[in-house]
């Protein structure tokens, strides 16, 4: 298959390579099984309504059938789990092989007996609702294990369409044969298509990985599958919108089929053609839409609004019938048992899919056999009772049973607008485990602030006991000392006194010696050294000391200028001693010119910026430039914007600055990274992405538009379309379109996308690539998504040929 059907298959589906032979054999086998199903239901009905039964007839039918097939899903659930793939198939298929030979021979030996002299019709409607059932959710069992969820996404609609042009086949097959032969023998044609299939079904199991072994201890029984449902809201949502779903249908179902006996009163070949060609229509209609406008209409409504369609039509179309007269009844159900199936094989089957895709494969495989092997089954029962309670016992004409089938489909919409809204929050349950950013962890957590001060305090107690004693009364002011490092450092208050401060203070050790373990002692203190800074006297007095210090060149005075630009951040901003600030900040030692940094950024000067920022580029100091430079705030802005937009700067300080506008966090510092963005200047150009993501994540209430981000996101597009032609060319960093996205789209949501994606498994990716077909705009989408797909390099290639021409 990986020759020319292989090329002939990519042409008509979204198939990657690899995986032609598997989707080629699923596609056969759903063909086989659809024409099996279709044949054998035309023989069904076209048998059961022979029978001359009543109104009532009907319901009972309706109920019975649920009944048995819910002791039949009890029977299933336990064989799925305790046997394997391929035993579990090979049963069950070997079950219904004989089961449907069985019911022909009963035909056989019944033939010639009256209408309704027979009970066989009505045992092999339940028969066949069991097999069409039970078929039809292991074949979607069989896609779920054999493709990942995203691809299974992606093949639905190919697969819904095999089984189309397999049910139009087989009814196209029963038009010709239904005059020449009596419907009974039909179902030995639905046997041989079924046995075809499972040739192809087994072959495209035995393609997939083994699935795991039974699990030892307690033998699992269909309670496992009902408990699972019911612990999960998502899974109950699910479950009540298949009752209701399969309630309208099955109220449409009645009126449709009284209509047809009525119509075929004792002629069985007429009927029989009659169901036949109906089904033609109704598969004919269902292809044309699943191919030409189901797959497209669910890619720009989402799946949360495609959802809708169905209950839509059937609402307007029942309620359309009381416009109409009396005589149209029959040709009003024809048309509405036509939408009703037309829609189940495209919107309907195709979104009820995709619905399971936020569901864990472990929790799937128990929830979705429940629901649709037996919660399914209730909505026929539920139907059957409202068919009694309204049709027999309040007499209700069968036209207006479409009352009923109204205000089911109320429930309908209720339901699906709870489901809506809690399709994306599922999807981001099963996300990966998102991690928490470490930049914001640790400025709430552990402040790295308070790290940093008492990490100056400890190193200055080795060169100087007036360095301690300043960044002492930095924490003091900043009361950021604990009890127990309170207590700490009034143990070691004895080896520094107070009189280290006697040559900045000249004052008496003791009186400024107190237990630091006492916080009430902080503001005295604190105010009192300030105090005397700031006097003129002192200013004066000081400075001499001050100016000759600072202005020394030898390494000698490298502890005593450390000390001078320590104490310059204490004092006001327009004391005199400050200009020496300017000398220390061109110094060249590394501990000099931290102190000088931390100094500035205190005093917030606008003539100390020139001789701050170039300290960017310098890794022994660039982490306090960036402080001081953070902690002008919007007074830096202008000063870091013109040096960013400066290619002449050195590059380390210019890849340094969108991380300090970003710390910044202003409207004002965003709108300078927004500028440089648009510039799309190469050497800084992710940098300023990151600082970008960076400053939205610390502060949420900032706000870009998207007529700045959208073209930088239409640019990163362009070129990985470029890339992806040239095969030759390395594949485009995907992170700085995913930080582009979360500027304007949901923050977290996007983050989440980008951690799942940068995961790199097939399941993560395959989540956050689904998280982003919920969050982003159709027009988004369209662009990106193709481009993230895993798909083979000449896909990808073919993918990007079309996003350019569609951005043109």
């Amino acid at each position: 298959m990986k020759g020319r059907f292989g090329f002939f298959l990519r042409r008509f589906a979204p198939v990657q390579a690899g995986e032609e032979r598997v989707v080629g054999y699923l596609f056969a086998h759903f063909f086989f099984l659809m024409a099996s199903i279709y044949v054998s239901k035309v023989s069904k009905t076209s048998l059961f309504l022979g029978l001359g039964l009543t109104k009532g007839s009907l319901p009972l039918v309706y109920f019975v059938s649920a009944v048995l097939t819910g002791v039949f899903a009890a029977w299933n659930t336990k064989k799925i789990r305790s046997l394997d793939r391929r035993a579990y198939l090979s049963l069950t298929r070997w079950l219904f092989a004989l089961g449907t030979s069985a019911f022909f021979f009963l035909f056989w030996l019944t033939r010639d007996l009256g209408p309704g002299r027979s009970i066989v019709p009505a045992l092999y409607w339940f028969w066949l609702e069991i097999f069409v059932l039970a078929s039809v959710t292991q074949f979607w069992v069989v896609v779920g294990s054999v493709c990942p969820p995203r691809r299974a996404k992606h093949l639905v609609s190919f697969f819904v369409s095999g089984g189309l042009l397999g049910g139009i086949c087989g009814s196209v097959i029963v038009v010709f044969l239904s005059r020449l032969m009596p419907a009974r023998n039909l179902i030995l044609l639905g046997l041989v298509f079924y046995l075809a299939g499972t040739v192809f079904v087994r072959a495209a199991v035995r393609q997939a990985p083994s699935a795991p072994a039974a699990a030892s201890g307690r033998p699992p029984d269909f309670r496992d599958g009902f408990r699972t449902v019911a612990g999960k809201p998502y899974l109950r949502l699910l479950a009540a919108l298949i009752v209701v779903a399969l309630a309208a249908s099955t109220m449409i179902d009645f009126q449709f089929n009284l209509a047809v006996k009525a119509a075929f009163e004792n002629e069985e070949a007429r009927r029989t053609s009659f169901l036949a060609v109906f089904s033609v229509g109704v598969l004919v209609v269902s292809w044309l839409l699943n191919s030409l406008l189901a797959n497209r209409a669910i890619q720009a409504l989402g799946v949360r609004a495609a959802l809708f369609v169905m209950p839509i039509f059937l609402a307007a179309g029942s309620a359309a019938f009381f416009l109409l007269p009396a005589a149209g009844f029959a040709s009003w159900a024809i048309f509405m048992k036509g939408a009703d199936k037309s829609l189940t094989h495209t919107f309907s089957q195709a979104t009820r899919e995709l619905l399971y895709i936020p569901v864990p494969q472990d929790i799937k495989a128990k929830a979705k056999m429940t629901i649709d092997m037996f919660v399914s089954k209730t909505g026929e029962a539920l139907a059957s009772l409202l068919q009694v309670v309204f049709g027999i016992v309040l007499a209700f004409p069968a036209a207006r049973m479409s009352l009923v089938t109204i205000a089911i489909v109320v429930v309908w919409f209720l339901i699906l607008a709870r489901i809506g809204r809690r399709y994306l929050p599922a999807i981001r349950e099963n996300l990966v485990p998102s991690r928490p950013d470490a930049e914001r962890l640790v400025r709430e957590q552990a402040r790295p602030e308070t790290a940093k001060q008492l990490l100056d305090l400890l190193e200055s107690r080795e060169r100087s006991s007036v360095l301690y004693a300043y960044n002492l009364f930095d924490l003091l002011r900043a009361e950021k000392l604990t009890p127990e490092l309170r207590q700490v450092l009034s143990d070691k208050s004895a080896e520094v006194r107070a009189s280290a401060l006697d040559t900045l203070l000249d004052a008496d050790s003791e009186a400024l010696g107190p237990d630091w373990s006492e916080p009430s002692d902080k503001e005295p203190i604190d105010v009192t050294v300030r105090e005397v800074l700031a006097l003129d006297a002192y200013q004066n007095i000081m400075r001499p000391s001050f100016d000759a210090i600072a202005g020394d060149a030898a390494p000698a005075r490298e502890v005593d200028q450390m000390e001078v630009a320590k104490a310059l951040g204490m004092m006001p901003a327009d004391a005199p001693l400050t200009e020496n600030l300017t000398l220390l900040l061109r110094h060249e030692s590394p501990g000099v010119v931290q102190y000088a940094l931390e100094s500035a950024g205190r005093l917030k000067k606008r003539e100390y910026l020139p001789l701050i920022v170039p300290h960017l580029g310098r890794p022994s100091v660039s982490d306090r430039a960036g402080e001081a430079l953070a902690a002008y705030s919007d007074k830096a802005v202008t000063v870091l914007r013109v040096w960013l937009a400066d290619f002449r700067a050195d590059r380390a300080v210019r890849q340094a600055l969108p991380f300090v506008l970003a710390e910044i966090g202003t409207p004002r510092a965003a709108e300078a990274l927004v500028r440089q963005l648009r510039r799309r200047d190469s050497e800084v150009h992710e940098a300023v992405i990151e600082a970008l993501f960076k400053l939205r994540t610390r502060n949420e209430r900032i706000k870009f538009r998207e007529r700045d981000i959208m073209p930088e996101v239409r640019c990163w597009v362009e070129g990985a379309c470029r890339d992806a032609e040239n095969r030759a060319a390395p594949s485009r960093n995907f992170r700085p379109l995913f930080l582009l996205l979360g500027l304007i789209y949901p923050h977290a949501d996007i983050s989440q996308a980008l951690q799942n994606y940068t995961e790199g498994t097939k399941r993560a990716v395959d989540y956050a690539l689904e998280l982003l077909e919920n969050v982003l705009p159709m027009a988004v989408k369209e662009i990106i998504l193709p481009l993230l797909e895993d798909a083979p390099q000449v896909e990808k290639a073919r993918a990007a040929r079309r996003i350019l021409k569609s951005m043109k």
